[in-house]
């Protein structure tokens, strides 16, 4: 079944005549593989990496983008920009010889001038062939070499930046760098000469409010004003240069601010010596010039920005050097500037002399003189002769205009809409490889090639794809149809584009989900290999308890019934009271609950019973009875008690952190009491009425009313590569959330807002989309759902000690412990004799712990050391303490049989007293003195232990340690 959308499309374009399909203008716009990747930036913030392609319908861009198979056809008034990743390079050696012709409104056209009179400039370009250009209608011609060199090529170069605050206040994504705060600070060290030339380009939300100091110094680390050659800012909705030195200040105002085009583009001249900064627009034409001189001159090589306002982002930012006069002569009409840079006043260019290859310039006073085409840098044309209108008298006579309109400012600016409307609507920039850049209408493709309408040049300009540097939209306003659809934003790698699901798309598809951006008149469906996410905003109510209310049964398209096999309108979410009919039929332990599944999938199922082999669940949901231990992530027993504490981090991080002994046989679950005790071991089984839990070789039995959740720990970090590489998948599936629940199944069909497809594990499902958080797609899905979810039950092996990271070289000085100086953490533990001890039993003695584990080889190697230390003192004096750590007595004993140690042997059997002494390295050995103080934390194994140790005792004992 096609889609219902394509059929309007093609309707649509039958409508206007045309005389191909959409379908057809697919087929023409296959991928380039020859074509350098380009960024797409559209008016509603959505961007994209891709290719320009023909389409067949005037004012449409077709877009072939990464991650898609099928290319989108975007309307031109809803493109922003489209650029290339990098800067232009400066013109080559070869193609000297090349002029820039400009036209009155800023546009360019590059290429030999091969003929010149009063009333036609003839132009032979490399891209468009022989072009006849108007005289009246040309400012300036600019010699193509005269460029500097490229010295910062753009974004992409994020190395050279550096945030004056957190990182995350910045990010840069597809060549464009983005504060994501009001306050945000960034100075990047782009090591500008002190002669030359930016182009930037600034784009923001709402109303801005930002200070571009250009000429910072690159060692300067302050988030506020820094000293520059000078600075862009915002003042009273004006762009405004300002240049400051010790004595002296100037301000220019550059520009109002537009709220239908939240965005300005910029070229500035800078010359830090001189202390001279000249501002352009991107055409070239003035906007502002200071000079404001300094007697001790200083060159900045960065650029500092801070942010104040909602949202800013740089998205173009080239460098080049500058020779300090050759850009000095744009828009001087009357000037004729030569490549040794010398100046003509009153002067410009009359005809030109093909045969001697000889431009004839004319004087204001009518003498004339010859000049060799390969003499001239920049010159103005006769028609234009006369001196340069004054930007001031024509800003004064806006401001006139503005004043004399009175209260009419709705009707003028409903006025000016319109006009924007009619005459440029259909308008768009193309920036052309050879650096021309003309105004015109996209139209449709000729035999494969693109096509423009230029007005300066009175004719279609056809041109290959790869001879596109970018585009630039008008500044019209575009508005997208936000009421048809469920929005969303699909992220595939540096691609974000807003808009929506298509509906109506058949099983015969090979992919069932087709994304149409807003400005599109096409979808695409994803790439195979693309992997990326939709997003959609939406807010689902939370019980009391903090579960969610949304339920897998609405994404089955199922209702619910409770065990009894009664529907039940109203789903009752973990930790939720039941309503009084529902006690009399069931025990507390009956209520159905959330069962999350190691893939992310989450139904509402009641436990029935678990042993070695799985467990047993009963759900309305599927018809699934039974899953193994490792497809479970998760499942709820019972509601936990509403005063429950959050569990200390601290705590958690022990309870993940696995004895290197055990790295065979870790522990496999874990228990959550209603009140919040946590309890680790090996799941034995699962009745009605109790929990049996393997801890340490002894069986815990716990009421099954008491266990609110039982964890699967099947992640571990030592084999993580291992998971990952088991979870890729093969087959084209997606994962669908709602809130914090989620679905894994394959699509096999879009239609009426209801995504249908089928799941390995629950059958044939459907999802309204209507209650989509978000959705994941692409290779690897599995990891990538794992890394999706937040989960803190992630098994790690124990810390190496340090003797091992230190292959035994070298033990720590002793006293370079924090806590050394500090009084000694108390503790009370049983002994393997049966007694407790309490370290406060030992006041008034030398006392000496020494923290080992049976598995840690250096442990075992400099505990009888220590011990024989220790023993060799009087009793009264010193006392010997071996603390174990998280090890099963039965292990403890056998180790202290081989070693013949007897006396004090604590067990520390959660560890909590080996992180009261950071006993992160083992083995450490801590003495402490008679009043309780650490004086003394010797941490490995070496051959100068047995002397530390009794030299530290000695001290003490003398009264010689401090």
């Amino acid at each position: 079944m096609l889609l219902r959308c394509w059929n309007v499309i093609v309707l649509w374009s039958i409508s206007l005549c045309l005389c191909t399909s959409f379908a057809e203008a697919q087929e023409l716009a296959k991928p380039v593989n020859d074509i350098a990747p380009m960024r797409l930036r559209l008016k509603n913030n959505g961007f994209g990496v891709g290719k320009i392609v023909p389409g067949n319908v005037d004012s449409v861009i077709g877009w072939q983008n990464v991650g898609f198979e099928e290319p989108f056809f975007f309307n031109t008034s809803a493109v922003r920009s489209i650029s290339t990743l990098q800067a232009e390079e400066a013109v080559a050696e070869g193609e000297k010889g090349l002029f820039l012709v400009e036209s009155t409104d800023g546009q360019s056209l590059t290429g030999q001038i091969i003929g010149l009179d009063e009333n036609t400039l003839t132009l032979k370009s490399s891209v468009f062939g022989e072009v006849g250009l108007p005289v009246k209608e040309v400012s300036q011609l600019i010699r193509a070499d005269y460029s500097g060199e490229v010295v910062y090529t753009g974004l992409s170069q994020s190395g050279a930046w550096t945030p004056l605050g957190q990182v995350r206040d910045w990010d840069i994504r597809a060549g464009i760098l983005t504060a994501t705060k009001q306050g945000a600070a960034i100075l990047g060290d782009l090591q500008l000469p002190s002669k030359c030339e930016l182009v930037i380009s600034l784009t923001w939300r709402g109303v801005p409010d930002f200070v571009l100091s250009l000429g910072a110094d690159g060692g300067e680390r302050n988030a506020g004003q820094v000293v520059a050659t000078a600075r862009v800012e915002v003042w009273n909705r004006n762009i405004v240069l300002l240049r400051e030195t010790d004595k002296d200040a100037d301000l220019k105002r550059l520009s109002e601010l537009n709220e239908k085009n939240p965005q300005i583009e910029l070229r500035i001249l800078m010359d830090q010596e001189k202390g001279l900064v000249v501002v352009q627009d991107v055409h070239g034409r003035m906007l502002g010039k200071l000079q404001v001189a300094q007697s001790n001159s200083r060159i900045g090589p960065a650029i500092h920005i801070v942010n104040h306002g909602p949202s800013l982002s740089v998205e173009r930012l080239e460098v080049r050097r500058w020779n300090g006069s050759s850009m000095l002569g744009r828009n001087e009409n009357s000037q004729v500037v030569l490549t040794n840079d010398k100046v003509l006043n009153e002067s410009w260019l009359s005809r030109l002399d093909v045969d001697e290859a000889k431009f004839v310039v004319e004087s204001r006073d009518g003498t004339t003189t010859s000049v060799p085409i390969d003499d001239i840098g920049a010159a103005g044309l006769r028609p234009l002769a006369g001196p340069p209108q004054d930007d001031s008298k024509d800003q004064q006579k806006t401001e006139q205009v503005a004043d004399a309109s009175g209260d009419n400012s709705a009707e003028k600016e409903k006025a000016t809409d319109s006009v924007v409307r009619v005459s440029e609507s259909d308008d768009i920039e193309v920036v052309f490889a050879d650096r021309s850049r003309l105004k015109g209408k996209w139209k449709a493709n000729q035999n494969g090639s693109l096509v423009l309408y230029s007005p300066w040049c009175q004719k279609d300009l056809l041109f290959p794809m790869d001879q596109t540097l970018g585009l630039i939209g008008t500044e019209e306003r575009f508005s997208p149809d936000l009421t048809s659809h469920r929005n969303a934003i699909v992220k595939i790698g540096d691609t974000e584009f807003p808009g929506f699901l298509v509906e109506d798309v058949a099983d015969s598809q090979d992919r069932i989900l087709r994304w149409q951006p807003h400005g599109s008149r096409a979808s695409s469906p994803f790439s195979s290999t693309a992997e990326g996410n939709i997003a959609y905003r939406v807010q689902l109510p939370v019980s009391a308890s903090g579960q969610p209310t949304g339920r897998l049964d609405e994404l089955l398209g199922q209702k619910r019934v409770d065990n009894a096999g009664q529907q039940n309108t109203k789903p009752s979410a973990a930790g939720e009271q039941e309503d009084s009919n529902d006690k009399e039929n069931k025990t507390a332990s009956q209520v159905t609950r959330e069962i999350v599944f190691a893939s992310g999938d989450t139904i509402d199922g009641y436990l029935e019973r678990a042993d070695e082999n799985g467990v047993y669940f009963q759900s309305p949901q599927t018809q699934v009875r039974f899953v193994e231990h490792s497809k479970l992530d998760r499942a709820w027993l019972n509601s936990m008690a509403a005063s429950v504490k959050k569990t200390a981090n601290e705590k958690i991080e022990r309870l993940m952190t696995v004895p290197r002994a055990l790295k065979d046989d870790p522990p496999t679950q874990l228990l959550i009491s209603t009140n919040g005790d946590l309890l680790r071991g090996r799941l034995i089984q699962v009745s009605d009425r109790e929990v049996q839990m393997d801890v340490r070789s002894k069986i815990a039995v716990i009421p099954r009313d008491k266990v609110a959740q039982i964890i699967w720990l099947h992640q571990r970090k030592w084999n993580e590569t291992k998971t990952e590489e088991a979870q890729v998948i093969s087959d084209y599936s997606i994962h669908v959330v709602q809130q914090e629940r989620g679905l894994t199944f394959s699509p096999t069909q879009s239609i009426a807002g209801t995504i249908h497809g089928k799941s390995d594990l629950l059958g044939p499902c459907q999802i309204n989309v209507k209650q989509i958080t978000q959705i994941l797609f692409g290779p690897n899905l599995s990891a990538r759902v794992s890394k999706f979810k937040e989960n803190p039950w992630i098994l790690s092996l124990a810390q190496l000690p340090k003797a091992y990271l230190q292959n035994e070289s070298e033990s720590d000085a002793g006293s370079e412990s924090p806590l050394v100086g500090k009084p000694a953490p108390g503790f009370r533990l049983g002994k393997l004799d049966g007694e407790a001890m309490r370290l406060s039993d030992l006041e008034g003695k030398i006392v000496v712990l020494d923290f080992w584990a049976s598995w840690c080889g250096p442990c075992m190697k400099t505990l009888p050391t220590v011990h024989q230390v220790a023993s060799a003192f009087k009793p009264d004096e010193v006392q010997f303490v071996a603390v174990n750590i998280q090890e099963a007595e039965t292990r403890v004993k056998a180790a202290m049989e081989k070693l013949a140690i007897t006396d004090n042997v604590v067990l520390d059997l959660d560890g909590e007293v080996a992180a009261s002494y950071q006993a992160n390295a083992i083995p450490q050995t801590v003495i402490i003195d008679r009043s309780g103080i650490v004086r003394f934390v010797f941490v490995g194994s070496d051959s100068e232990l047995e002397t530390e140790l009794k030299d530290a005792i000695n001290q003490l004992l003398t009264g010689k340690a401090s």
